[in-house]
Formats: structure tokens, C-alpha cells, sequence
């Protein structure tokens, strides 16, 4: 065999070693995957999922397996999803971390204001943009369901849009295209394509 022969062979060996170690690293990772993934599904299929409170121990236990060092945060985050769930403002105050729990509150706040149609609930929200947001939905919500887009006027600077939303939800709900009509901005056009 001459140089050149024994170089080739030497190379090829080379590379059938580099593909055989890369292969047995891809079934070492594949192996692991799939046992993370088993493991989940042993979970939830040993987890009675006859109530919320089971699922959301579950969900709390995975997440302090998978993250031992924020234990508070995953216990934060139970809470909160709890509140919302509940749409308890009260739960809220259980949480540690200050940026989520006026998160928490200003959520829950905002359903309970959408919900009974009271906009004066949204005044304990603490940041003035949520607050806002929640006042234009609820004035919102209340002209939809009456069918009264002059209640929006109360908005201000927002009641155009607040009217062209109630026109728009009206033209959906009615399919009646002289609301699109109405509409002064360019939700004109979608309304008109959502009818026909």
C-alpha cells in the first residue's frame, strides 16, 4: 500500500469514528428527552385530575422540582393564577413580589370591573394606563350590551374610538352593515369584510 492509500483509509477511519461518537452522543441526549418527558407524563397520569386544586398542587409541585432556587416565584405564580381563577382581589395580597401582585390586582380588579359593569372599581388599579384601560373597557362593555354608543361619550378623547368599537361589535352581532358604515377610522373597511 503506498502513502496516499494508507492516508485515505486513515481518514475515512477518522471520520467513521467521528459519526459513530456523534451518534452515541444523539442517543445519550435522545435517551434523556425522553425520559424528562416520561417522567412528566408518569405526573399527570398518577395525578387525579378530579379538581382545579389538584391540577394547580401538580402544577406548583413541578414547578419547584424543575426550579428549586425560586421556590417564592413559582409559589407567587400559583397564587396569582389562583386569584384570577377566583377573581379574588384578596388572594393577591399573599403574593411576595411586589411587581406581581399589583399585576395581580390590577387583572383581577379589571374582571371584576368588566364583569359587573363598574367602572368606579377600577379606580384601585395603580398604574393610570391600566387604569384607563379598564374605564374605556368597561364604558365599552355597558354601550355594547344597551346598544348605546352615546354612552361612550363620557370617554373623552377616547369615546370616537369606544363608538367605533361598539359599531363594529353591533355590525358583527347583528350583521348589519349600516354599523360599519358609522365606524369614522379604519376598522370601517374589516367591518365591511366581515360582514359580507
Amino acid at each position: 500500500m503506498n502513502e496516499l492509500e494508507v492516508k485515505l483509509k486513515s481518514d475515512w477511519l477518522k471520520i467513521f469514528l467521528i459519526v459513530l461518537i456523534f451518534i452515541a452522543i444523539l442517543a445519550i441526549f435522545t435517551y434523556l428527552i425522553y425520559s424528562f418527558i416520561s417522567d412528566k407524563k408518569e405526573v399527570t397520569e398518577n395525578t387525579d385530575i378530579g379538581t382545579n386544586e389538584q391540577i394547580e398542587f401538580s402544577f406548583l409541585d413541578l414547578c419547584l422540582e424543575n426550579c428549586k432556587r425560586c421556590e417564592q416565584n413559582c409559589k407567587d405564580q400559583d397564587v396569582f393564577s389562583k386569584a384570577e381563577d377566583k377573581i379574588d382581589k384578596n388572594l393577591c395580597n399573599e403574593i411576595i413580589d411586589d411587581n406581581l401582585k399589583s399585576e395581580c390586582v390590577s387583572r383581577v380588579v379589571y374582571t371584576q370591573a368588566l364583569n359587573s359593569k363598574d367602572k368606579s372599581l377600577c379606580n384601585s388599579i395603580e398604574s393610570e394606563d391600566e387604569k384607563q384601560r379598564c374605564i374605556f373597557s368597561v364604558v365599552m362593555k355597558k354601550a355594547t350590551d344597551s346598544k348605546d354608543e352615546t354612552m361612550c361619550d363620557e370617554l373623552g378623547d377616547q369615546a370616537e374610538s369606544c363608538k367605533n368599537n361598539v359599531r363594529f361589535t353591533l355590525a358583527r352581532e347583528t350583521n348589519d352593515p349600516s354599523y360599519c358604515d358609522k365606524i369614522t377610522n379604519s376598522m370601517k373597511n374589516d367591518c365591511l369584510n366581515f360582514i359580507e
